[in-house]
């Protein structure tokens, strides 16, 4: 999963600090964490 990271592999990633990256990977794995959560509560 780590390979297919937008996120990770932006270059300069590595430049930024642990809240920085943790953020954005929230952010890039929230929405469809969530859809797939919803879609399997509701069939």
């Amino acid at each position: 999963m780590a390979e297919q990271s937008k996120v990770l592999n932006t270059p300069g990633a590595e430049k930024q600090t642990k809240r920085e990256l943790f953020d954005a990977l929230r952010q890039e794995l929230e929405a469809p964490v969530l859809e797939k959560a919803s879609k399997s509560v509701w069939s």
